[in-house]
Order: C-alpha cells, then structure tokens, then sequence
C-alpha cells in the first residue's frame, strides 16, 4: 500500500531516487490505503481498502466518487457484453432505453425479455408498432394510431386496422369473457359519444359468420336477425304452479293504439323525425299494471378534464358523465302484450267459430 503528494523535493540523489520509487509505487496502486490521501488532485483515483471501493476525485477536487469494487470482477460494473444488474436502476426525464429494433418478428430472442425467458417479452413488428410474445409467439400489438390488437393465433382480421381487436382460437371455447366481482355491478355499455346517428346504417352490435351477417342492433335501438326469431327459455320443467291463463279481452279492446314522435328526434330532425307506433306508458297502466316497468331516469352533463400534473381544467376539454335525476321513466313490456294479444285473438277466433257454427245451424 502506498500514497504520495506527487512532489519530487529537491534532494540527493539517492533520495530523489527512492522518492521516484515511493510516487511510482503510490500510482501504480490506485494510491492504496485505508485512508484518503493526504494530498488530492482532481481525477486521481484512491483504492479505498477499508470500504474495498476504488474512488476518483471529482473535477473540482472537493469530493471522492465511488467507481467500483475491489476485488471484484469489472469492479462489479456491468459490461458491455452483459450481466446481471443486483440493484435498482433509475432514469431521469430526459434519458432513454433503446432497444434493438431488427428484430420485427416474435422468436427465441426478443429485444425485452426476461432472464431465462428469452422469447417472452416486447419487440417492433414495424415503426410506431409494439408487439408483444409469449413462448416466441406473437399475441398482440399496439398501433401508431393507438389500438390494441390480440389474438391467440397471432393472425388478425386486419393488423393495421382502426379498430381494437380480440380473437380467439381455441375450438370450443369463448373469444373473451367479461366478468364483474363487485356486489353492485353493471354490463358492457357502448357509447357514441361523438355522434347520434340514430338511424338503420350505424349499428352498436354486427354479429357475423364466415358467411355472412346474422344480427344487428342499430344505432336507434332496432334490432334485426337472420331468422326474424326472437323467444324465451320456456321449458315447463322450469316452471311451477302452470294453470290456463285467464281473459284477456277487456285488456286488449280497452289499450290505446297511439301514434307519436318522440321529443328528442324533433329536436334534432323537425318534421323529419319518424313516426312511431304503440302505447303509452301511463295508458297501459290504467289497464294493465303489470306491463309497465320503471327505471331511474338518468341525464348527461359535461365536465372538465383536469391535468393530472396541474390539477387545473385542460381548455376545451370535457367529458360526458351522467347521473340519476330521481324521477323513473315507465315502459312498456311489449312482448308480454303480444301474449295477451295471442290469447285474445284466441278468444276472438272462438266467439266467430262459435257464431259461423250457430249460422250454419240456423242455415239448415
């Protein structure tokens, strides 16, 4: 172990000599010690052997920066050619990771992957696209225009398309299954929120087989299937207490066939907005009680966006929320009624059997 102040005193020359020695001894061993040295120079190195760290002094030579270990191999740093990294690392604002991006295609080797795991982790399909692999595989990607897309085959209906995309391959089973664990909970909600179309084009739901289309529910609420066949689970060992139903001809003759438009297509188209057909609400009640149905009344309102960094509103930027009112709004159970009407009309064809029978009688 050896130090220097790295100053040749003038001397004789047997002294000179050994002081030589001493300075060549103190550079040649990272001026070892268990100590700092006592003299200091911007960017001299101090193997510090009480802590085993080999320091260099900093540019303004008022403090020791800590390199690496001693004794250790690359002085614990870890090398060009890789390693594995024992603590946490952290970037600041303005750094970055680049990755390797020729590799554009899922395989054994990944740009991002996992120790022992190599083939499972990101990659580039292409510019602005991130992929993502499982077992060498590709099984998503995000797009420049931000969709997600994944699929268990890594085939897409359209990888570039401006859409999000699920799809499965696994015979006999579901392409995704949506599940809500909350003791109050809600299904899926589709939301147009730039638009009303409002019309038999824009639809909410396609329902499609290599074939062709086999269901639609349109952009107003109608729906449309393939077979034009709509029923019920209606299995009567289902069913308890099953007796004939009672009259339903009072009911049928006393409803009120109404026509109407409804206030919001006014708003929107005037005297464009359809006419539609049925009951209303509030009618049907006074007839028939157990056909009407309540729901809480809800509306929309627009709020600001706020910055999650400035916690101040974004100019221009709102969006929709929606709340009950506490008012309920009534509807109509129309395929109920159509029962009714089915054992109406039963009732209408017995009377007119029972009178052409009395006619013939009387004919004869």
């Amino acid at each position: 172990m050896s130090q220097h102040d790295m100053n040749i005193a003038n001397a004789d020359g047997a002294t000179v000599r050994a002081d030589l020695n001493n300075a060549l001894g103190a550079l040649v061993t990272n001026n070892s010690g268990a100590a700092a040295p006592a003299s200091t120079f911007a960017n001299m190195l101090w193997a510090d052997t009480t802590a085993a760290l080999l320091k260099m002094r900093n540019q303004s030579n008022t403090a020791w920066n800590t390199v690496g270990l001693l004794d250790t191999a690359n002085l614990g740093l870890l090398p060009l050619t890789g390693g594995t990294l024992s603590g946490d690392v952290t970037l600041d604002t303005n750094a970055q990771i680049f990755l390797d991006d020729s590799i554009s295609s899922a395989g054994a080797n990944l740009p991002l992957a996992f120790d022992g795991d190599a083939n499972t982790g990101l990659f580039r399909p292409g510019a602005d696209i991130l992929g993502l692999a499982t077992g060498g595989n590709e099984v998503g990607r995000l797009t420049l225009e931000r969709y997600a897309k994944f699929s268990a085959s890594g085939a897409y209906i359209g990888s570039t398309g401006a859409y999000h995309e699920l799809r499965g391959a696994s015979n006999g089973d579901h392409t995704a299954v949506l599940s809500h664990a909350g003791s109050n909970p809600f299904g899926v909600r589709l939301y147009f929120d730039g638009a009303t179309p409002d019309n038999n084009t824009n639809y909410f739901l396609r329902a499609e087989d290599a074939t062709l289309p086999r269901c639609y529910i349109y952009s107003d609420g109608d729906l449309q299937n393939h077979d034009n066949s709509y029923g019920a689970i209606s299995d009567a060992r289902l069913k308890q207490d099953l007796v004939p139903s009672g009259s339903q001809w009072d009911d049928i003759k006393a409803l009120e066939v109404v026509k109407w438009r409804d206030k919001s297509d006014v708003e929107r188209d005037g005297d464009a907005a359809k006419v539609m057909l049925g009951c209303s609400a509030q009618q049907v009640e006074t007839v028939s009680p157990g056909l009407v149905i309540e729901t809480d009344e809800v509306e929309f309102y627009q709020v600001p966006v706020i910055d999650d960094k400035t916690k101040l509103p974004l100019i221009g930027k709102t969006e929709r929320r929606e709340r009950k009112t506490g008012r309920k709004l009534k509807g109509v159970q129309y395929s109920i009624l159509y029962m009714k009407a089915v054992k109406a009309l039963q009732e209408a064809m017995a009377r007119i059997e029972a009178l052409e029978a009395k006619a013939a009688g009387g004919a004869q």
